[in-house]
């Protein structure tokens, strides 16, 4: 090889990767055509909270009290979002805090399930007259 092919602007030892990688960022500058603008625009989804009827909290705490370890259940000031229960004396299905958060969690899962309810709910947990535990369901 002689010396003057080495000075070239595009040298054998660089390769074409280089050169694609120059010409992908080239080609990002230029803007999209008009025709694929409505392509690409994003639509932001609302969800809307579904109001839960007195129909449907009754027919929930039936349910709880029926076939869970509730005792009693709740809807502090008259609430769709928190639950507030109480768990029979009988533990065996629940042993620990973290059992009790688990059943509370479930609650509220249960609870959005069956009532159709959209948003946070929080299920608070008391035993002797205190809060014990919560659970919640996004």
């Amino acid at each position: 090889m002689s010396k003057k092919e080495n000075n070239g602007w595009f040298k054998k030892d660089i390769g074409i990767f280089p050169l694609i990688i120059v010409l992908a960022i080239v080609m990002s500058w230029f803007p999209d055509d008009d025709d694929n603008k409505d392509a690409t625009q994003v639509k932001a989804a609302t969800v809307q909270k579904v109001d839960v009827t007195d129909q449907q909290k009754n027919k929930f705490e039936s349910w709880a009290l029926n076939n869970t370890e509730v005792t009693s259940l709740t809807y502090p000031e008259d609430s769709d979002w928190q639950l507030w229960i109480t768990l029979s004396d009988n533990k065996h299905s629940y042993t620990t805090k973290e059992d009790v958060k688990t059943i509370a969690s479930t609650t509220a899962r249960y609870y959005k399930l069956q009532t159709g309810y959209k948003g946070l709910v929080i299920v608070t947990v008391w035993r002797n007259d205190s809060v014990y535990a919560k659970g919640r369901d996004y």
